[in-house]
């Protein structure tokens, strides 16, 4: 109910989401939970699965009836650590599996209990685990030696211990999971998204295809920017590893999803929609198309930035345009003398609001 809007859309940022989650506002049947508890969204004239379960049920749902709010501006620390804490005393079967159940597939830190639990299962072939099957030829020892050289791809596969913002203005939300494995490889995390209405805005890496829904849904960044939200406003960053060209992902473009607004402008690097009286701002690091959609093909740094506002907060859609395009957005590439490289800077300034970036 957190992430709710009150148009009873469901667009959160996740660890683990697939895009079909996200460009469909109520044909998921969590859209149908979400019309069963709120009345919020579209009206459904046929029985689902989640409402057989709530029929059937004596679970008192007032609590939850009872905690939708149409605005919440907070962070949400959840998650624990990978290893040690709540599974200490479960054998290692169970340990491996509860480990698994967090993405902790081949973080250096499990190796030793995933590559035993493959090879007690012959689990090498499985689609889940084949582009790792060369480690099956090595002692466990030496594949957490191997992985842990590798962490620009297997330390962001653990999706436990995230902070999430969270901004809600009754038919906008704005979320987002803040410095989350930035610059390592992603995989189902889903680390922004906006919600305008019953509409959903993000951006992902890697390649472009001729339809959303042919990229890759294991991998749905070739990497992970770095994030950081303040209320309505975040900054979206980008800058893969280098050893991910080398081992893992060759292309690192940038794609912004943008749906059919009722209003849609563009000036310069910003473009603003508008559906109802809900409203979104994007500052896109290029204005280049490919194969269709806003993309920058930029491969060693990209700065983006989002606003969003409504109505109540704004007053009519000009009014937010026109502040929108004052907020200063800045990138640029830094020498550091000390580390003889060059860091990469980015910052959005809004309102008196600051926010920045240094990445080393």
């Amino acid at each position: 109910m957190l992430f709710v809007n009150d148009k009873g859309a469901f667009f959160p940022a996740s660890g683990r989401a697939q895009a079909s989650k996200y460009m469909s506002a109520y044909h998921q049947n969590h859209a149908r939970l979400v019309y069963l508890i709120t009345g919020l969204g579209e009206k459904k004239i046929r029985p689902s699965q989640i409402g057989r379960f709530l029929v059937t049920t004596d679970l008192d749902m007032s609590d939850i009836i009872d905690s939708f709010q149409d605005k919440v501006d907070t962070v949400i620390h959840s998650g624990h650590a990978l290893s040690g804490g709540i599974h200490d005393k479960l054998n290692r079967f169970d340990r491996t599996i509860f480990q698994w159940s967090s993405g902790g597939y081949f973080s250096p830190d499990v190796t030793e209990d995933t590559t035993w639990l493959i090879n007690k299962m012959d689990l090498w072939n499985h689609k889940a685990f084949n582009q790792y099957s060369e480690f099956s030829k090595v002692p466990e020892w030496l594949a957490k030696f191997g992985l842990s050289h590798m962490v620009s791809m297997t330390r962001s596969s653990v999706n436990s211990k995230s902070s999430v913002a969270l901004y809600k203005d009754h038919g906008v939300t704005l979320s987002s999971i803040q410095d989350f494995w930035k610059g390592r490889q992603g995989y189902q995390q889903w680390p922004w998204v906006a919600a305008i209405d019953d509409l959903a805005v993000w951006t992902q890496s890697g390649e472009v295809k001729n339809n959303w829904k042919e990229r890759n849904h294991n991998l749905a960044n070739a990497s992970l920017p770095y994030i950081k939200q303040t209320s309505n406003m975040i900054l979206i960053m980008y800058k893969p590893r280098s050893d991910l060209k080398l081992m893992a992902q060759q292309d690192h473009t940038v794609t912004l999803y943008w749906p059919t607004f009722d209003e849609t402008i563009e000036k310069g690097p910003w473009i603003m929609g508008r559906r109802g009286s809900s409203y979104i701002a994007v500052y896109r690091h290029c204005t280049a198309k490919i194969k269709g959609f806003y993309a920058c093909s930029d491969q060693y740094g990209q700065t983006w930035a989002a606003i969003v506002g409504n109505q109540s907060t704004y007053g009519s859609f000009e009014a937010f345009m026109n502040e929108a395009v004052n907020a200063v957005v800045k990138e640029e590439w830094r020498w550091n003398s000390k580390r003889f490289t060059y860091d990469y800077y980015g910052a959005i300034k809004y309102n008196d609001e600051l926010i920045e970036k240094t990445w080393h």
